[in-house]
């Protein structure tokens, strides 16, 4: 931890794709699931553009829970559903179920 501000800088010298270089600051533990971050070099700009499963998702990181773990979880249930079925999605997030299911003409409801 003594040198995080240095390896946020060597990371953001050596790879042209990053901007912003952050430490997770603690464990999620609040009713909105965001992490708290602190800043270690580079732009305080946490917009994301997230690729998973041919979609994609555009959100300010600092502000949503996204967990890429997840990708074959979201893959998996929206295998299992089929053209006229109801989902119902409690905390829907960034819609990791969302979009996928709307691309298979699934009836989807939102629920927050």
């Amino acid at each position: 931890m003594d040198f995080k501000h240095l390896i946020g800088e060597v990371l953001l010298d050596k790879f042209s794709n990053i901007r912003t270089v952050v430490n997770k600051a603690q464990i999620i533990e609040n009713e909105f699931r965001n992490i708290n971050m602190e800043l270690l070099s580079g732009e305080p700009n946490f917009e994301v553009l997230v690729k998973e499963n041919n979609n994609q998702f555009a959100f300010d990181f600092s502000k949503v829970f996204w967990n890429p773990r997840l990708s074959n979880e979201h893959n998996e249930i929206v295998k299992k559903t089929n053209h006229g079925d109801l989902v119902y999605d409690v905390f829907a997030g960034v819609g990791p179920f969302a979009v996928p299911l709307a691309k298979r003409n699934v009836m989807y409801m939102q629920m927050i």
